[in-house]
C-alpha cells in the first residue's frame, strides 16, 4: 500500500514489483534488493527493453468440436517476470541506468533465471542477432556494446538525411 509523506514524494510499505515501477521512482531498479546467488548484467538493444518470463509445459485435455477431448501442451507461466531496460527514456529525463554503445544494462539479473530464459528463446531473433545478451562483467559487458555499436535493431528512428530506399520526404508545400 502506498502512503504520502509530507515532502510529497509516495513511499511503499511494501517491495517494488520487478514490473511495475514504484511511484514517484520512475525508473525503479528491477534487481533492487536481490542479493542471492550469482549475477549476470543484460544489456538490450530494444528500445523499450523486454519483459521476460519462464514457462513450464504442462499436459492438459481441451475438447473436440464433435464431442470428447484430445491431450494438448500448454505452456504455464512459473516465477516472476523480469524487466529489461532499453536504450530509450521519457523525454526531457536523464536515464539512471547505463546506456552505452545503444544497449540499455539491467543489472543483478539472477544467472540462474537467465540462462533458463535463454535456453527457451534461443531461436527467438532478437537472440539471434545479438539484441540481447548477457555478461557477468560490467567492463567486459561495456566492451561488448561498444564492439557491436554499428549493430541495427531495425527500431531506430529514421535518419532523414539518409531515407531508407522507397521514402521520401513529405512535399513542404502549403496546403492549397
Amino acid at each position: 500500500m502506498s502512503e504520502r509523506n509530507p515532502g510529497g514524494r509516495f513511499q511503499r510499505s511494501e517491495p517494488a514489483n520487478t514490473i511495475v515501477d514504484t511511484p514517484g521512482e520512475p525508473n525503479a531498479d528491477p534487481g533492487k534488493g536481490r542479493t542471492a546467488g550469482d549475477k549476470v548484467i543484460v544489456a538490450c538493444k530494444m528500445p523499450h527493453g523486454l519483459i521476460l518470463r519462464l514457462f513450464r509445459f504442462e499436459d492438459t485435455y481441451e475438447p473436440v468440436m464433435g464431442g470428447g477431448t484430445r491431450e494438448v501442451k500448454v505452456a504455464r507461466p512459473i516465477g516472476e517476470a523480469v524487466r529489461i531496460r532499453g536504450n530509450t527514456f521519457p523525454y526531457g529525463t536523464v536515464p539512471n541506468w547505463p546506456i552505452e554503445g545503444g544497449f540499455g544494462f539491467t543489472f543483478d539479473v539472477d544467472k540462474a533465471f537467465w540462462d533458463e530464459w535463454l535456453e527457451q528463446n534461443r531461436e527467438l531473433l532478437a537472440v539471434k542477432n545479438r539484441l540481447i545478451w548477457a555478461m557477468p562483467q560490467l567492463d567486459s559487458a561495456v566492451a561488448k556494446a561498444k564492439e557491436l555499436k554499428s549493430l541495427k535493431s531495425g527500431l531506430e528512428p529514421l535518419d532523414p538525411q539518409n531515407l531508407p530506399k522507397g521514402i521520401e520526404p513529405a512535399d513542404r508545400r502549403a496546403n492549397p
